[in-house]
């Protein structure tokens, strides 16, 4: 029998449908048929069990008459059964209710009646199907902005910034500079470099600035125009003129660039139009995790408490074995429903249609495929299920979110040992995370373990993390990592946001010193050691949507800011490309022009520009000369002067000093 509203498979006995809750027609309900839900028995680690919860579903006790002579009362029979009458039915219709609402009441009311109601397979497909659902939401999210979303490259504008800063752990690197170089750094602050693109048409826009110390030096503002077969150049601080090319003049073939970039984003257009919409690839994720489940026929739950790091959770565990058999069925229903599966069709013929390919063959193809896996799956359910188990465990909160996952593998036979793990508890706003796994294969035993714990705040987290590694007892802490306000909502849909501490933990230092056990320099030593210890990285991060971010990555030596990389970035609809008038552009036609343009800047206020960003001396003077020469069009005394500044600062001429001065030397001559 099967469920008339949801169409789910009824077990015999079920009275109400185990995934939707309405009730089952022709099968009524009894005080006394109902039977209680017991724990199954207790795990053996890694979690404590609570005490078990009393039956809910027992025949309530039939109340007495509070006096003796309201039975000799008299009442015609008919009223008596209209009054049970009522009262069955008003039972029914709140358990009708009940059922057929559950699906629309806060998640943990509809979890508390699946978990009820339901035998322990049915409440671990229903647990499931629901994770499912955020599992493919974050899917579909990082396919819709990476994949989809690409389409908008065409007509948009992407601004880009990274700003290079010196904080005040670095002087002493300034000061081994000076040492070496004899020239003093330490009026560099920071460095800093924005990029703007345009893209609209066949049209396009470069600007690029730049700046030291935050203070701005100079805009090279560039343009494109493909169908004018011209380019552009301009110094919007400096100069109102353009410098203009003609790219028919310079021999480049501008139609054939023009047809080669039409046709290149038309079809990448419409490549990623025939891709699978986000709904489809969700509802994809969703479908299938539902067929895995629904072959799980036999599970075990009970209640129990979950606990990570010294942090505790009341929760439900549902065990199930992992037989061959099960596993067998499993792929038999993936190939069966991929078979019969028209959303999937569609996505294969139309992506390969899109790419260039045939659709219909590549499908044929699949199809093919699909019968041959099919008829050999059989061996599936042919091994000695003795041989080894395979248990999966889920831990479910009262809302029905899994919050852990445990796959323990055992072989005797092979003599092989396993288990992974995913798990997190929470209460009271603190957490416990654990992600871990162990194995063992004869007699050698290996441990990766990402272990923390910390605070959070709806779904900010903030804690201190370890990662270690051990083999055969040899191994340690190797990182230490803290997270700031971290949001883990936004990281499954592709976005930073918040901060993150990496640095290395004692043991991974001394490993990657070279020191053995701690005490014997190998390499660099203990010294070494306790220097990469006091190092760490640090990076935060900004992004509230998929097309504006901002991350900040920077390095920290006992605890003073040394250097940072910021880079920001931001996407947004194409602005207008501007084309300068005839009138204000120079076209580069032969090396006059390109003299005629150069005077046309103001050099003056080059370094003008420059004298604000704290340069010293020793390179303001010899480049206010430059710019002298070159406000003046003298080129042969700007020839000179450059020639100067090169050997000023390359520091001296390897030819002179070693061939004129010591190779003819006349003592060493002789």
């Amino acid at each position: 029998m099967f469920c008339e509203k949801c169409g789910t498979k009824l077990q015999d006995g079920e009275l109400f449908c185990p995934n939707c809750g309405t009730p089952v027609k022709g099968r009524a309900v009894s005080d006394g048929g109902a039977q209680s839900i017991q724990p199954a028995q207790q795990p053996t680690q890694p979690i404590q069990s609570a005490q078990p919860v009393p039956p809910i579903n027992q025949p309530l006790p039939q109340t007495q008459p509070a006096q003796q002579d309201q039975k000799e009362k008299k009442a015609p029979k008919s009223h008596k059964k209209l009054f049970v009458t009522i009262g069955s039915v008003a039972a029914a219709a709140v358990v009708l209710v009940g059922g057929a609402f559950a699906l629309k009441l806060p998640a943990k009311i509809s979890n508390f009646f699946h978990k009820t109601v339901s035998s322990p397979e049915k409440y671990y497909q229903y647990v499931e199907k629901e994770n499912a659902k955020e599992l493919a939401g974050s899917a579909g999210s990082l396919y819709q902005s990476l994949v989809l979303d690409s389409a908008d490259l065409f007509e948009c504008t992407s601004n880009a910034s990274v700003t290079l800063a010196f904080g005040d752990g670095f002087d002493e690197i300034f000061e081994l500079a000076e040492n070496a170089l004899g020239e003093d750094l330490s009026w560099l602050e920071s460095v800093f470099a924005d990029c703007s693109i345009t893209i609209n048409g066949n049209q396009f826009a470069l600007n690029l600035s730049g700046g030291l110390n935050q203070k701005s030096l100079l805009t090279l503002a560039g343009a494109l125009d493909l169908e004018d077969g011209a380019a552009y150049l301009q110094i919007p601080e400096l100069s109102d003129t353009y410098l203009g090319v003609d790219l028919e003049d310079m021999d480049i073939p501008v139609d054939e660039a023009l047809d080669y970039w039409e046709d290149f984003r038309d079809q990448y257009t419409k490549t990623i139009e025939a891709l699978p919409s986000q709904g489809k690839i969700e509802k994809l994720v969703e479908n299938y995790v539902k067929i895995l489940s629904s072959c799980v026929d036999d599970a075990d739950k009970r209640s129990a408490t979950l606990k990570v790091e010294g942090v505790s959770q009341k929760c439900t565990a549902l065990e199930i074995e992992v037989t061959p058999q099960l596993i067998g069925d499993m792929l038999q229903a993936v190939l069966e429903e991929a078979r019969d599966d028209a959303d999937l069709e569609d996505i294969i013929v139309e992506t390969v249609d899109a790419f260039g390919g045939d659709g219909d063959e590549a499908y044929d193809e699949f199809l093919r495929e699909v019968e041959y896996l099919s008829d050999n799956l059989g061996d599936f359910g042919d091994y000695d299920e003795d041989e080894g188990t395979i248990l999966l465990t889920l831990y479910v909160d009262g809302a029905g979110d899994v919050i852990g996952r445990l796959l323990e593998i055992n072989s005797e036979e092979d003599d092989i040992a396993a288990s992974f793990a995913i798990l997190t508890a929470e209460n009271g706003g603190k957490f416990g995370s654990e992600i871990s796994m162990h194995v063992e294969e004869y007699g050698d035993e290996m441990d990766v373990s990402f272990l923390g714990s910390g605070k959070k705040s709806g779904d900010k987290y903030s804690g201190e993390f370890v990662l270690s590694y051990e083999e055969n007892g040899d191994g340690g802490d190797m990182l230490k990592i803290t997270t700031e306000k971290l949001d883990m909502k936004a990281l499954k849909q592709g976005m930073f946001d918040g901060g993150i501490t990496i640095g290395l933990a004692p043991d991974g230092a001394e490993l990657l010193a070279g020191v053995s056990g701690g005490r014997v320099p190998v390499g660099g030593g203990p010294l070494l050691a306790s220097i990469l210890e006091d190092i760490q990285i640090v990076v935060t991060g900004k992004q509230s949507s998929p097309n504006s971010a901002e991350v900040t990555c920077g390095v920290t030596y006992d605890g003073e800011d040394m250097v940072s990389v910021t880079v920001s970035e931001e996407q947004k609809k194409a602005s207008s490309v501007k084309i300068p008038k005839e009138k204000n552009v120079i076209f580069a036609e032969d090396e006059r022009d390109l003299e005629d343009w150069v005077e046309t800047i103001d050099w003056k206020k080059f370094y003008s520009h420059l004298e604000k960003t704290d340069l010293p001396d020793y390179l303001l003077d010899p480049i206010e000369d430059v710019c002298d020469a070159l406000a003046d069009g003298d080129w042969d005394e700007l020839s000179g002067l450059l020639y100067d500044l090169e050997d000023e600062l390359g520091g001296y001429d390897y030819y002179d000093d070693y061939y004129y001065d010591d190779y003819y030397d006349d003592d060493y001559y002789y």
